[in-house]
């Protein structure tokens, strides 16, 4: 179970340039799994944070504490995003990956 969102463009036909997407972890409902992917061309434009903030509010109002991610540490731009989230977050290493916690509550945003 989870919530999903697209942005999409008006071009001849819609089409979608990006999503996000959240599932609620089985052992734990009060934290999810994240994923945000905007297409090339489109990144850099915040994009991915004005789907990272929807995905934010969406949670936290489904009663999600805390989003969970396992991030390869190349992986800068969503690094990046979450950093300029304004959330508050940790990090740290586990089995050659970053292990990301970001909390959603919105009091919090810019602490």
């Amino acid at each position: 179970m989870g919530v999903g969102i697209v942005a999409s463009i008006e071009t001849p036909a819609e089409t979608i340039i990006g999503h996000a997407y959240y599932v609620i972890e089985a052992d734990d409902r009060r934290s999810a799994e994240p994923a945000v992917l905007v297409e090339d061309r489109f990144q850099g434009r915040g994009l991915g944070r004005a789907l990272l903030d929807i995905l934010s509010q969406a949670a936290w109002e489904q009663g999600i504490e805390v989003f969970n991610a396992l991030v390869h540490p190349s992986n800068e731009q969503l690094l990046g995003l979450v950093r300029r989230s304004g959330l508050p977050f940790q990090s740290k290493y586990a089995y050659g990956m970053r292990e990301v916690q970001v909390q959603l509550d919105p009091a919090l945003r810019g602490l």
